[in-house]
């Protein structure tokens, strides 16, 4: 527990709770205030992250480079064939989707998006070193 002592000739002191409170503190019982907590990574910061990792996945996709699209990728999920990618990109043509919903868990998260065709999908994403997409669900 800390006690606040002010005095009118001197700057504002800390110092631990003494069992005569009206004693003056001494330098042995002087001691800085703690320092304020770190603030917790926000899930506003991190749904921001993974929207950016995610959409630019699809843009990866889309202009067909595998590097940064399998940098996208979380672990589990580098080791696709580029050249299969590549053929199912070019029947398919480029893929859209809106981001519906990010879900936040620690260290983990969903997204849900829609394609251009109007289908619904969720992708599991993990945090391995940055957020990876690892997997529709």
């Amino acid at each position: 527990m800390l006690t606040c002592a002010v005095s009118m000739s001197g700057p504002l002191a800390w110092s631990p709770a003494r069992a005569d409170p009206a004693a003056p503190p001494t330098l042995e019982s002087i001691e800085p205030p703690p320092p304020p907590p770190r603030p917790a990574a926000s899930n506003t910061s991190d749904e921001a992250q993974i929207r950016q990792v995610f959409l630019a996945s699809i843009d990866a996709y889309n202009r067909s480079d595998w590097n940064t699209w399998l940098g996208n990728q979380c672990a589990r999920l580098r080791h696709v064939n580029t050249a299969v990618l590549q053929g199912i990109r070019d029947r398919g043509g480029p893929n859209y989707a809106t981001i519906m919903s990010v879900t936040v868990m620690g260290n983990t998260a969903d997204v849900t998006q829609t394609d251009q065709l109007g289908q619904v999908d969720t992708f599991h994403m993990v945090r391995e070193n940055g957020w990876k997409i690892c997997g529709a669900a």
